[in-house]
């Protein structure tokens, strides 16, 4: 059986409550292990101890579901994958009929997803993933930032205050090539979009329709000026200043 397919398994058996486990590498071989939910409601959450399995391998993974929940990771479920720096997994459960409706892998090490049509799916597949996944495939790694469902709404600021940070410095609307970073912002009291220039007037980008899950809002190459109205600032990444 397939590692997805214990998970999945797993998640149905243990709903209403959260399923949680571990995928554990040992001699190079990978196996999942459940392990036991001990947060003090486990409808609301999961919570693992740590020697269940600090002493049976190398962690590879982890998972749990959301049963009746949101089929994209919260802001904890974020925090926790970067600091256990290895994929996550979740699954979400339904209760009539009982069965998983939606899973997905993310961090870095998880499934490649092609840049280009992927689904809209908050902290998974959104605007700036769509950036760190197109800077990743050229060599360059930018850190993840763990963030709520419309952080930009509660004056986040994840790229006004990160940008310096992970390397890039501004450049003039003069200066834009291939592979420099657009800001924008839109509907909002703070820069809360981000994609690549390609080159030839047209950006790569993912923008969200309005909900933090949408199959139907895919990532796409369009031209530079329908940003034109949203302040599009540019910037450019030092490991890719030379590069012509």
């Amino acid at each position: 059986m397939k590692l997805e397919d214990e998970m999945d398994a797993h998640a149905v058996e243990a709903y209403p409550e959260e399923a949680c486990g571990v995928v554990l590498r040992v001699a190079g071989v990978s196996s999942y292990h459940r392990m036991k939910n001990v947060h003090p409601d486990p409808t609301r959450g999961f919570r693992m101890d740590p020697a269940q399995y600090f002493e049976r391998g190398e962690l590879a993974g982890v998972f749990h579901s959301h049963p009746d929940g949101n089929p994209y990771p919260s802001l904890v479920d974020m925090r926790g994958q970067v600091e256990t720096d290895v994929p996550w997994r979740i699954s979400v459960v339904r209760a009539l009929p009982r069965g998983i409706t939606d899973s997905f892998w993310w961090g870095r090490g998880r499934p490649h997803i092609p840049l280009l049509g992927r689904p809209f799916r908050h902290g998974v597949t959104d605007c700036y993933a769509l950036v760190r996944d197109y800077y990743e495939e050229r060599g360059v790694l930018l850190p993840e930032y763990p963030r709520s469902w419309r952080w930009w709404k509660d004056r986040g600021t994840l790229y006004a205050d990160n940008l310096g940070g992970a390397g890039f410095h501004p450049i003039s609307d003069g200066e834009v090539r291939e592979g420099d970073m657009c800001v924008a912002q839109i509907h909002s009291p703070t820069p809360n979009h981000a994609g690549v220039y390609l080159g030839r007037g047209l950006i790569l980008h993912h923008i969200s329709g309005g909900k933090p899950f949408d199959r139907s809002r895919l990532s796409a190459r369009a031209p530079i000026s329908l940003l034109r109205n949203y302040g599009p600032r540019w910037y450019r990444h030092r490991d890719l200043e030379t590069v012509p």
